[in-house]
């Protein structure tokens, strides 16, 4: 299982941008120690699950999708870093995730990997549920985790994360393993053997709609 890895492809998170290291060669570091135990090159792993978060930053404020059923953003001082959208993202920090994911893919290893809150095009801070800034400004220390406190985030879009792990991707289209795909890769499916079975994966987007949830429950109906 690889868990978020949305800090070490961070474009803050490089020598380019003043940071004392550059985190993106943890992360590829760690692909690389992945690839080296997979079943293929003599060892004992089969398949990579990645839970999402797989870079940082969006690319947008808010997606068109939202903004025309009337969504509203607001300023949120607790998540200013995390709201941040801009190209950094597309230069950065997507290319340097699909290197990680070409160290797994070398391996021939199959994978799947669901989108998480940070993959979305837009995450945003919505009007109509804004953090508590009168317990922010007299006590900090008072503000809890929770959304009356901290505000509602919201998201949206994920044409980023379809360009990088999409279903005609050049990491699934054709390969035999990669058994269905919804949303054009935002959910997908793969199967995998071990120790004698043979493992059905699905992996869904943050949030997932009604849709998602039926073509989910389809895929484990053909796949039993």
């Amino acid at each position: 299982v690889i868990p978020d890895t949305q800090n070490y492809v961070d474009y803050s998170h490089q020598k380019a941008n003043g940071f004392p290291i550059d985190a993106s060669e943890i992360f590829l570091a760690q692909m690389r120690d992945v690839a080296k135990r997979a079943v293929p090159n003599g060892g004992n792993v089969v398949f990579v699950a990645s839970v999402g978060d797989v870079w940082q930053h969006q690319s947008k404020a808010m997606d068109p999708d939202h903004r025309e059923r009337g969504f509203e953003s607001t300023f949120n001082p607790i998540f200013a870093k995390e709201l941040q959208a801009g190209e950094e993202v597309r230069a950065i920090e997507i290319p340097k995730a699909i290197e990680g994911y070409e160290v797994i893919a070398a391996a021939g290893l199959p994978f799947g990997v669901a989108p998480g809150n940070h993959d979305y095009d837009a995450m945003w801070s919505v009007a109509e549920f804004p953090p508590d800034m009168q317990k922010l400004k007299n006590d900090p220390t008072r503000i809890r985790m929770v959304p009356e406190d901290l505000g509602l985030l919201h998201i949206g879009g994920l044409d980023n994360f379809r360009s990088a792990f999409g279903a005609d991707s050049r990491f699934f289209e054709g390969k035999p393993w990669y058994v269905a795909h919804h949303r054009g890769g935002a959910n997908s499916a793969q199967i995998f053997d071990a120790g004698g079975y043979t493992f059905l994966h699905i992996a869904i987007q943050m949030q997932p709609p009604d849709d998602v949830l039926q073509w989910a429950r389809g895929v484990m109906a053909q796949h039993p």
